[in-house]
């Protein structure tokens, strides 16, 4: 299914990164709609429950400008599976709970997606301390 979003700097960024890391290792040239299709598949390999989004939200990329990361904005169209859509819907309603928000869009859970995963690729940990 094709998704209109509009994705922060910080989000691009993480793509950018990702689309060229695989270019560079398997010499494929994917879209950013096959990254956040696999990202968000192997992040509910994970116990999402126990990860630490309010640390994944607050962490500062090193590759990311603090200033820029939230100001500028990428509109772009993702072709998402249909699943991994219903995996955003449901963790918009969880971060609700988690945030404390009204609203949680689209563009903030891919955010949320990519950040956890390029943290995970970092080997820093991003599960809640007690439940590790």
């Amino acid at each position: 299914m094709r998704v209109q979003m509009r994705l922060s700097q910080e989000s691009e960024l993480i793509l950018r990164k990702e689309k060229e890391s695989y270019k560079e290792k398997e010499d494929i040239s994917v879209t950013y709609g096959w990254i956040v299709n696999k990202i968000t598949k192997y992040i509910f390999s994970k116990d999402i429950n126990k990860i630490d989004w309010k640390f994944i939200r607050n962490y500062q990329l090193k590759i990311v400008d603090e200033h820029q990361a939230n100001d500028s904005e990428y509109n772009t169209t993702l072709n998402l599976e249909k699943t991994v859509l219903e995996n955003i819907n449901l963790l918009q309603i969880m971060f609700k709970d988690v945030f404390d928000a009204a609203r949680i869009h689209k563009a903030f859970v891919v955010r949320m997606l990519l950040k956890a995963n390029y943290l995970i690729n970092q080997n820093i940990n991003i599960f809640k301390e007690d439940e590790v």
